[in-house]
């Protein structure tokens, strides 16, 4: 015979209005949960990483300042930043959810998904209830968007050069053979 375990008393509901309130004001509404969740979070092309608790209910902007403070991090680094120039400070541009495929239809769900001021509160959401620890920010920087910009040709294909975006025509000079 199996032994019955006593039960347990049943614990009294506590009437704390405040607790709604307290986490309106940390973060918005409070998550399906309530609580925050820790998320990774890359910079576009590097190893780059920190690690920072969301909360389901910020908005995008809280969400940009959530990341911007902790770009200082050791984690953050780039490498030789103390050569840098210090006014090129990086700003947190878009952010992108990479989602994990465990788990989850790799034909039907996406690989990433850009947040917006619509969706942040959605994906949020979803990651909080089934992606914690899965699923990553892809954090690219306003500052790296500017260097690429210059580095990349114009869009359309066309250069200095002809309309055609092919390399300039030498002039022609009459041969005297």
């Amino acid at each position: 015979m199996a032994k019955q375990l006593p039960s347990r008393p049943a614990k009294k509901p506590t009437s704390n209005t405040n607790s709604s309130t307290s986490v309106k004001k940390a973060g918005g509404m409070a998550g399906q949960n309530g609580f925050d969740f820790p998320v990774l979070f890359t910079i576009d092309g590097s190893n780059r990483h920190e690690v920072i608790l969301v909360n389901p209910g910020l908005d995008l902007e809280q969400l940009k300042e959530t990341v911007q403070g902790v770009l200082e991090s050791p984690n953050c680094a780039e490498i030789l930043s103390s050569y840098r120039n210090k006014e090129n400070k990086d700003e947190v541009g878009d952010i992108r959810v990479k989602w994990s495929s465990e788990g989850r239809d790799k034909q039907l769900f996406p690989k990433d998904t850009l947040l917006t001021d619509d969706n942040v509160e959605p994906v949020l959401r979803l990651m909080s209830s089934s992606g914690v620890g899965k699923d990553t920010f892809d954090i690219k920087l306003k500052q790296q968007e500017k260097q690429q910009q210059q580095q990349k040709p114009a869009a359309g294909g066309a250069s200095k050069g002809t309309p055609s975006g092919g390399p300039p025509k030498k002039p022609s000079t009459p041969s005297t053979k």
